[in-house]
């Protein structure tokens, strides 16, 4: 039903991430602390993005990271850079990141890793792609198989709640750290990494993701509501028993 939707929105995103790939910002705002960036060119795409989007869908709305935080029953969830730190400081590993969803159902998602011009997309029941190349299926895989991501400031965070974040390190393959949600996301999808922890993430950072890992048999548990605007602590995993393994750790 929403499919041309679908196919315009990917090259809505292009274009916006075209514009990110020739210009850089010009003025940087902090939100809650250093480490919480935005600039003038988050505001800029999400307004353009914004804007073409509610007229693709008639009475949609956009949840914008940087604007508009109101829900509605057609409802694009939006990022417009996903890694902003990543943008100003090393301008790679940032996304833009696009969710459509009709009465808190995914319809489908976007993620856009603009300097290596990889698109993530997913309609839902149609599985997940990256670029044209579809994603395979993910295995089943244990901890010491696996490879996690998770920022210091998460680890830190979850570590004062007493979980064993030690031995999880310990009994895995390795840890990364990104700095991207999405993206970080989107590569469990594909296969490059295993599982993802966070403390602070919010809707707009894994609405989209999240449809892709969904289509190829991923998992995830979010402790508030999946649509929360209020921080909250995530694992994203390639399948179900590695997240219940992560789960004994991390249990408070």
């Amino acid at each position: 039903m929403y499919y041309e939707v679908y196919e315009q929105a990917r090259k809505l995103v292009k274009e916006c991430g075209n514009i990110l790939k020739t210009k850089t910002y010009t003025h940087l705002n902090y939100k809650t602390g250093k480490q919480d960036l935005v600039s003038d060119m988050d505001t800029y795409i999400g307004n353009v993005l914004s804007a073409s989007l509610m007229k693709l869908v008639e009475g949609s709305i956009v949840v914008n990271e940087e604007a508009q935080h109101q829900m509605g029953d057609y409802m694009w969830i939006l990022d417009p850079i996903d890694g902003t730190t990543n943008y100003v400081s090393s301008h790679e590993n940032f996304a833009v990141s696009l969710a459509f969803y009709v009465k808190k159902q995914p319809v489908f998602g976007i993620v856009y890793d603009v300097m290596k011009e990889e698109m993530f997309h997913a309609y839902t029941g149609k599985g997940a792609f990256c670029n044209s190349q579809k994603l395979l299926p993910l295995p089943e895989v244990t901890l010491s198989e696996s490879v996690w991501d998770c920022s210091y400031g998460s680890i830190l965070d979850f570590t004062k709640k007493h979980a064993d974040m030690l031995s999880i390190q310990k009994e895995s393959r390795g840890h990364r750290a990104l700095g991207c949600a999405s993206l970080t996301i989107a590569h469990i999808a594909q296969g490059k990494l295993q599982a993802s922890l966070s403390s602070h993430v919010k809707c707009w950072d894994y609405a989209a993701a999240c449809i892709l890992l969904k289509e190829v048999n991923g998992t995830w548990q979010i402790r508030n509501d999946f649509f929360t605007m209020e921080k909250t602590e995530a694992i994203f995993c390639s399948c179900t028993s590695l997240l219940k393994e992560i789960q004994r750790y991390i249990q408070e």
